[in-house]
């Protein structure tokens, strides 16, 4: 079950001095960024006007480099954040979780933050894991894990668990002055498709809205020397470690049997599938 919020925001002293904040975890590409330009990429940061707010803000943190920066530049535009927020989902063999949790917290550590973890791997494994598992078995529709982890975890699950605060991601999407979901100015890596699904964005940050990956998060990450993981904590945790690719690992759990890729909207095939 998951921990209370007692539980949810301390991080014991002891164990933060353990923490290896040298982990060779930190990027060292890209280009190196000028006082200004740091300055300047700060004031980029992608908030709407009430969050000169009263209400705290928790920060949910992956080890990757995006909530990482996204954390370092909502505190450097002093917006009151109380904590950052690792969700399990997933513990079985095909996804090193301990690991990318351990970067968190290093992560966490280095701008001075509380970091807990908390068990959603129930939820992860009912509207995720079995809901892809099911449709793949029936044939019925292709379901879309990501868009099913962002409606149903991240903004469903982690929801409930912290309140009444603010919860803020290292997505790569804006929202507009009534709330409705835009997408980022980093083509590339904008992911409003994979939040199609959450129903309102009440209280949510996306501080990396404004800001291109390559040109500009990572050099921040560079500059303040982050602890993140080398490779994007994107993706499906279940498949990575063991399956590396989405095919094998539905092999596992479902009998194949050939088909048609059929287009909803047209009736026209587009392919064959296994």
């Amino acid at each position: 079950s998951c921990q209370s919020l007692s539980k949810v925001f301390m991080l014991n002293a002891w164990r933060a001095t353990k923490l290896k904040t040298s982990i060779d975890a930190i990027s060292k590409s890209g280009r190196s960024l000028s006082q200004t330009q740091v300055q300047q990429l700060i004031k980029n940061v992608h908030l709407p006007e009430e969050c000169k707010l009263r209400k705290d803000v928790v920060v949910a943190m992956s080890g990757g480099v995006d909530s990482a920066v996204a954390t370092l530049l909502l505190q450097k535009n002093r917006i009151p954040v109380k904590a950052g927020i690792f969700m399990r989902n997933w513990t079985v063999e095909s996804c090193d979780w301990e690991h990318a949790y351990h970067i968190a917290q290093a992560s966490a550590f280095r701008m001075s933050l509380p970091l807990e973890c908390v068990n959603l791997e129930p939820t992860y494994w009912t509207h995720v894991f079995s809901a892809l598992t099911s449709a793949t078995a029936n044939g019925t529709i292709t379901v879309n894990p990501d868009c099913l982890c962002n409606r149903h975890v991240k903004f469903g699950g982690l929801r409930e668990i912290i309140g009444d605060v603010k919860l803020a991601f290292g997505h790569y999407a804006r929202l507009g002055p009534q709330g409705e979901l835009r997408r980022a100015v980093d083509v590339d890596k904008d992911q409003s498709y994979f939040l199609c699904l959450v129903r309102h964005f009440d209280d949510i940050l996306f501080p990396l809205g404004n800001l291109r990956k390559t040109a500009e998060v990572r050099p921040v990450a560079q500059h303040f020397n982050l602890p993140h993981l080398d490779k994007s904590s994107a993706g499906l945790c279940f498949v990575e470690q063991k399956f590396r690719r989405l095919r094998p690992f539905l092999k596992e759990f479902v009998e194949g049997q050939a088909g048609d890729i059929v287009a909803l909207d047209t009736g026209k095939v587009v392919g064959k599938h296994e």
